[in-house]
């Protein structure tokens, strides 16, 4: 057992260690508030030395989001575009392939020229030349009329440019199943359309022969035509007599000049489809009974040269 003096001691020494704790924890608490003071200090410094710099850069920002925006507009616009693009993927014509064609272009033939799909049996745009054309032959517009243009201008043949006419030349895909079926196509809309083919020979290749297409326009319109063509009995070892009296004139001057010049290539063949034609223009009054008397007088006294 301690004696009161070693008690006394200790309690002196407690004491004074707590003394000493005590005063540690109060510099420390000061250190931790003059810091936090400090910091406070360096970050108001900080706002206040850049705060110049702040406020300059916030139209700046402001600019900055304007063109963001900008950027996101312009993104829908291009996506748009694009997209618009993709769904007009058959439109195959320019607004200036009008004007360097065509003086004056009526509303119905500009809204299906503008539209108008790329197809053999229609009416297409030649880039060099800057014209319309159709199978052989170039054509202009006025108002909504087509004009099949011709080497000699007196034979410019003029068409109807009516709606169900302009569908069949700038289409190439009916509508419903049937061309004949749109209620905006007329039989006189489907007969000016053949002619048209007919006459430029839209449906021919170069060397003369039949196109064959799978396109609906030669399957429902154009061989049907042919077909009745060659019931009438418009056939001869060549082939099927045009119907394109131009070319049913030269076919005959060639025939008669041949015989004329006693060329030995003249076959029965030749006198039939010369006989043929000169029917087929004198039932179109295209020739007086005179003139159909004496080819037809001609024809026989060569057909008998052959007996």
């Amino acid at each position: 057992m301690s004696t009161p003096q070693e008690q006394s001691r200790q309690m002196k020494i407690f004491i004074n260690e707590q003394t000493k704790l005590a005063k540690s924890q109060k510099e420390y608490n000061e250190k931790v508030r003059r810091y936090e003071n400090d910091k406070v200090d360096y970050r108001h410094d900080l706002e206040k030395i850049y705060q110049p710099f702040v406020e300059t850069m916030k139209p700046i920002e402001k600019n900055i989001i304007d063109v963001k925006e900008g950027i996101n507009q312009n993104q829908e616009m291009l996506k748009w575009t694009k997209n618009k693009i993709v769904q007009d993927k058959q439109l195959s014509i320019e607004p200036q392939e009008i004007t360097d064609t065509t003086t004056k272009v009526g509303k119905i033939a500009a809204d299906f020229l503008l539209k108008r799909s790329e197809d053999s049996l229609g009416i297409r745009y030649n880039k060099k030349e800057k014209k319309f054309y159709i199978g052989n032959n170039f054509v202009d517009i006025h108002e909504n009329n087509i004009i099949i243009l011709d080497d000699d201008p007196s034979e410019n043949k003029h068409v109807n440019g009516t709606e169900g006419v302009w569908i069949l030349l700038t289409q190439k895909q009916a509508e419903g199943d049937k061309w004949e079926k749109d209620p905006r196509i007329s039989k006189d809309d489907i007969e000016l359309y053949i002619n048209v083919i007919m006459l430029t020979k839209a449906h021919l290749n170069d060397d003369g022969s039949l196109k064959g297409s799978s396109n609906t326009k030669y399957v429902q319109i154009i061989k049907p035509h042919l077909d009745k063509l060659k019931s009438r009995s418009l056939q001869t070892g060549s082939g099927i007599l045009s119907p394109d009296i131009k070319e049913l004139k030269k076919k005959l001057y060639i025939i008669l000049g041949n015989i004329e010049l006693n060329h030995t290539n003249i076959s029965h063949k030749d006198l039939e489809t010369a006989s043929e034609i000169i029917d087929i223009l004198k039932s179109k009054n295209m020739i007086t009974p005179i003139i159909y008397h004496n080819i037809f007088q001609l024809l026989a006294k060569k057909s008998n040269s052959f007996k």
